[in-house]
């Protein structure tokens, strides 16, 4: 009579990678009828491979996410056009102090947000890094303008 743990018995052992005469032996010195062990064979299998299992020759493939931005103070591997969108920080930490340094690096790091997506071309990222560093320049000298205007109208000269 073939049993649920008969089969499971033989599923134990087939998963454990032992050959299906050696199990058969083993069931037949238990006192197991050979038509049991045959039929409990066949249940086995179609129960295996009604359930899904993960294949034992499944290669894991390791994929690095292209759409998550580097380290951005990564400054050995920085190509050309990425030091281009560094130049307002820098120019703004000379001229402007803290303040212009924070926002020449805000517009650093969108200029290198925008360079390394993939969903732009190469030609569409300088135009937009240059694009954003001539917009964080006139900025600059906007906020640069109102604050001395400022400065000169608090001090009433």
């Amino acid at each position: 009579m073939v049993t649920v743990e008969l089969i499971n018995y033989i599923r134990g052992q087939l998963s454990q990678g032992k050959a299906k005469e050696e199990i058969k032996a083993n069931l037949l010195s238990q006192g197991w009828n050979e038509t049991d062990i045959n039929l409990a064979f066949s249940q086995s299998v179609v129960n295996q491979l009604a359930t899904p299992q993960p294949s034992i020759n499944t290669k894991v493939i390791t994929q690095t996410q292209t759409g998550k931005p580097k380290n951005i103070f990564d400054f050995k591997n920085l190509k050309w056009y990425e030091w281009l969108a560094m130049l307002p920080a820098f120019f703004l930490l000379v001229q402007g102090g803290a303040i212009g340094a924070a926002i020449g690096f805000l517009g650093w790091s969108l200029s290198l947000k925008i360079i390394r997506s993939e969903s732009k071309s190469k030609v569409a990222k300088i135009f937009i890094v240059v694009g954003i560093t001539i917009a964080y320049y006139i900025t600059y000298f906007i906020l640069g303008s109102l604050f001395i205007v400022l400065i000169k109208g608090l001090s009433g000269k």
